[in-house]
């Protein structure tokens, strides 16, 4: 390992194109470690509960690849390939043998926006890979007051039945009990109270919903790991992770709290310098100011310096304020931007992961001609 560093070290002295020899190093030098490093990993899942489904946004820079989102109820399933389908219910199959191996049962409760009817195909997916375990799976709906049945954008009925509490126990319309719930709604809106004091286990737990959930502590969290795993094999955790600010009780629309924004922005500019001129990177740096709770796109803007923040016009101001559900926007995660060097028909692309019981499903590129490489392509 001390051999390969130092070989790593003078890749970064001698090479003006260190960026790419870095990531390939980096590459060369996890495979030479793949048993160790799944043995790392069978470690650390040993020690939380399984989690079902989520999906990370990636953004490969050439010299950095770092993921800079990740979603614990993940849409898009209608997105992979049939082989990628086809992994995402072998890795369903055995996170129920080895999590639940006697339910029969599933209430998958989808999001609210029936209208959106590519979301509907998703959820169409998410029902064939869960019942392709020999699982029977109903949909029920929050906060609806009747039956009812939607087609989705690939022409396929979906029946979506609303639901009642009944001695600790969620039930269908049509008497249906499930053994246990599976939610695909994020919770922008609030803590469901039908699903509180059950006895039907519920995956995701509704306290990662985006109520409570707040990205900047996710990404303290994944930063963490990140430098564990880097002193673990011998690597700088730059090449995996961002530099985070955090600000809070943030009004856009009056400026409230714009000075902390400014600040944190600031202070990741600061030290992205001091990283660059390390490692002689070539370019700006520039940050992402992000809505601390889930966002679909919304309540994102990307700025090159303080000055930008004070500056930001009114149109940009009150689409920062509202996010989801008509939600205030009044935190906010300033995060390292990463620019995207992939490109796909001259569009930039990043990949977006989706995993199944911790494993890798498949992998789906975003792409968007409107945006550069440098912007969110989440819109």
């Amino acid at each position: 390992t001390a051999k390969r560093n130092r070989y790593i070290i003078s890749v970064y002295l001698q090479s003006r194109f260190f960026s790419m020899a870095i990531l390939n190093q980096l590459s060369e030098l996890l495979r030479d470690q793949q048993q160790q490093i799944d043995q790392w990993f069978a470690e650390q899942f040993s020690n939380y509960p399984a989690l079902f489904y989520n999906s990370v946004d990636i953004r490969h820079s050439g010299y950095k690849l770092a993921p800079v989102d990740t979603n614990i109820f993940p849409a898009g399933f209608n997105n992979l390939s049939a082989q990628a389908v086809t992994k995402a219910q072998a890795a369903s199959k055995e996170f129920f043998q080895d999590n639940f191996p006697d339910v029969k049962n599933i209430l998958l409760i989808p999001e609210s926006h029936t209208r959106n009817l590519h979301y509907l195909d998703n959820i169409s997916i998410l029902c064939d890979i869960l019942s392709s375990s020999g699982i029977t799976v109903k949909l029920g709906g929050l906060n609806i007051d009747e039956n009812i049945e939607v087609v989705s954008a690939n022409s396929r009925k979906l029946y979506i039945e609303k639901i009642h509490q009944e001695n600790k126990q969620v039930i269908t319309d049509s008497g249906f009990v499930a053994q246990l719930i599976i939610i695909n709604n994020d919770m922008t809106a609030g803590r469901p109270e039908i699903l509180e004091n059950i006895t039907q286990p519920v995956i995701p737990p509704i306290g990662l919903g985006w109520y409570y959930r707040k990205i900047n502590l996710h990404f303290e969290a994944y930063n963490k790991v990140a430098r564990q795993f880097a002193q673990q094999f011998g690597f700088d955790p730059f090449l995996i992770s961002t530099e985070i600010e955090f600000c809070q009780n943030i009004n856009f629309k009056d400026k409230t709290g714009i000075e902390c924004i400014a600040l944190g922005v600031d202070k990741i500019l600061n030290r992205l310098r001091k990283k660059y001129a390390e490692l002689a990177i070539e370019q700006k740096p520039y940050v992402f100011i992000k809505a601390n709770r889930g966002t679909y796109g919304m309540g994102v803007m990307s700025v090159a310096s303080a000055e930008e923040v004070f500056n930001i016009n009114k149109k940009e101001r009150n689409k920062m304020n509202i996010i989801k559900n008509s939600t205030a926007n009044e935190e906010v995660l300033i995060q390292e931007g990463v620019k995207t060097i992939d490109e796909l028909d001259g569009a930039p692309v990043e990949p977006y992961v989706y995993m199944i019981n911790s494993k890798i499903a498949g992998t789906i590129l975003r792409s968007n001609k409107n945006r550069d490489s440098e912007k969110s392509l989440n819109a």
